[in-house]
């Protein structure tokens, strides 16, 4: 009777002192990498390379938190590799985003500078598809309003 008391608790297992935290660990790691995801490609239209840097360090914490959980043998291991692939592909997306939004910010912030230094706004609203110059040409001619 002694044994199988000892086999409905054994002491010292290390699975059952982990599990919890592994899997809060997991979950954790799984909503990085999600966060890593989306919000790379969200960065190439809103936010630019603010969001997609915030993408890039939500992806590592992922990576690295997964990393540690996906060496054991048991389910959360088992577990932890498709989040592992989850997160190597968020590391890819935020950091790929995080390229092409700091080309486009190095072709574009000199030309918005020097047209921010001249004064001419005109001309900026005209260079990224605006309509100002012509209403300009619109106050010269005659028109209904006088």
């Amino acid at each position: 009777m002694e044994q199988n008391n000892n086999d409905e608790q054994p002491q010292g297992s290390p699975i059952d002192d982990f599990q919890p935290s592994k899997a809060a660990e997991l979950k954790s790691a799984q909503t990085l990498a999600t966060v890593g995801i989306i919000a790379g490609p969200v960065s190439l239209l809103f936010g630019g390379v603010i969001l997609s840097t915030v993408a890039l360090i939500a992806s590592i914490l992922a990576f690295v938190k997964v990393r540690r959980a996906k060496d054991s043998e048991d389910k959360a291991g088992s577990a932890a590799y498709g989040i592992y692939r989850q997160s190597i592909v968020a590391l890819v997306v935020s950091a790929l985003a995080l390229v092409l939004n700091a080309v486009s910010l190095a072709f574009i912030l000199p030309s918005l500078v020097e047209y921010l230094q001249n004064g001419s706004y005109d001309d900026l609203l005209n260079l990224y598809g605006g309509s100002a110059g012509s209403s300009s040409s619109a106050d010269s001619s005659s028109s209904v309003w006088g």
